[in-house]
């Protein structure tokens, strides 16, 4: 383990990086979005381990009111 003295300065730019996101995200005008595109990412790498084949573009895709996919069972699957 390196000492802190040698990793602080890359430490404090990641700190000052997520708290400007987070200040970035209080002020968009849709509350959740951004936790809820996080949470089909997982969905999608999670279920890639498993051997399904959406991409996250085909989810967004499957989740909206056309419910368009290059598989939709596979995205039905992915998106539950």
């Amino acid at each position: 383990m390196p000492v802190i003295d040698e990793v602080w300065e890359v430490l404090e730019r990641a700190r000052h990086a997520v708290e400007s996101l987070d200040r970035a995200l209080m002020g968009f005008p849709v509350s959740g979005v951004v936790g809820k595109l996080f949470a089909r990412l997982d969905a999608v790498h999670s279920s890639g381990a498993e051997g399904a084949t959406t991409t996250f573009t085909d989810l967004l895709e499957f989740q909206t009111s056309l419910q368009r996919a290059r598989d939709p069972e596979d995205a039905q699957a992915v998106a539950g």
